[in-house]
């Protein structure tokens, strides 16, 4: 299985998508003059037309989390040692984005606390947005430096 995806997974996964778009796209033109029609009337955002395409994407994001953690997986018993590194950096990751978590603020203030009000997000949630926005900040920083300090060691070399 390896080897037949090691060689053909990117034909493979570009024919899968190729076809998931073309059926996106006849399911979409079957309804799409009756959705025109509708011209911006509030019924037109209970329309139907798009759902094929938002859970053959949920679909695929799902199928593509199970194989890479079935690789994943795979790979750590074959390798346990040389998979030492991964392990490091994942728990490096999620203990960046508990530090980012656990100092985010369940509030909000101003023009955001609206917002947050009509859409009806708990302080939870505004926690997890928080964290998960410092979290990418953070490791852009780091790529940014990583980066930096590579060309620099080059230029010496």
């Amino acid at each position: 299985m390896y080897k037949l995806l090691s060689k053909n997974g990117q034909t493979l996964g570009f024919l899968l998508g190729a076809v998931i778009t073309l059926l996106f796209v006849l399911s979409m033109s079957v309804g799409w003059e009756k959705f025109s029609a509708m011209g911006d009337s509030p019924e037109r955002y209970n329309t139907n037309i798009f759902n094929f395409g938002i859970f053959a994407a949920i679909a695929l994001i799902i199928l593509g989390l199970i194989i890479v953690s079935l690789f994943g997986i795979a790979q750590l018993s074959s390798n346990p040692k040389g998979a030492l590194r991964g392990i490091i950096g994942v728990v490096l990751l999620v203990g960046i984005f508990l530090f980012s978590y656990s100092t985010s603020s369940a509030e909000a203030a101003g023009p955001l606390a609206k917002s947050v009000e009509a859409a009806g997000v708990s302080g939870n949630g505004l926690k997890l947005i928080g964290g998960g926005i410092a979290t990418a900040l953070i490791l852009s920083l780091l790529a940014s430096a990583s980066i930096v300090i590579s060309e620099l060691r080059n230029f010496f070399k």
